[in-house]
């Protein structure tokens, strides 16, 4: 993966324009975590927007945990909203949209997300030790 982005680093430019790329790639990953290290080691972190969203996340935690012993179907994983909330707009509704089809696929199906497990026993089982052990049969 480093040898790619070196060269679109020298075919384009990432990040910040500069003269010799007036219109590079946009890197909003590196942008964020550029901004945290200058923050943490330059002493002017945004404290408020950083305790916005702890708030955010320990209400998203809360919400979730009560929807878990409700029994909803539905969930609400911090990690998923974080994701939903940090990537922008053009990225979020088509991973919306496909999230929303596979929900319709699956209860139109029947199927509930999860993979079937085989009715045989695994090779790990049935090559352990124990398994095949006398006193196990």
């Amino acid at each position: 993966m480093a040898p790619v982005l070196n060269l679109l680093l020298k075919a384009y430019g990432i990040g910040v324009p500069t003269a010799e790329h007036p219109d590079p790639l946009i890197a909003p990953q590196a942008t964020l975590m550029a901004s945290v290290a200058k923050g943490m080691f330059g002493g002017q972190l945004p404290w408020g927007m950083i305790s916005i969203g702890a708030a955010i996340g320990v209400a998203v935690i809360v919400w979730d945990q009560w929807l878990k012993q409700r029994g909803s179907e539905f969930r609400a994983p911090v990690l998923a909203v974080a994701v939903g909330i940090y990537l922008p707009l053009e990225l979020a509704v088509p991973i919306f949209a496909g999230g929303l089809l596979a929900w319709l696929v699956e209860k139109k199906l029947g199927v509930h997300g999860e993979t079937p497990r085989p009715s045989a026993p695994s090779a790990t089982a049935c090559c352990s030790p124990r398994a095949s052990s006398p006193a196990r049969r």
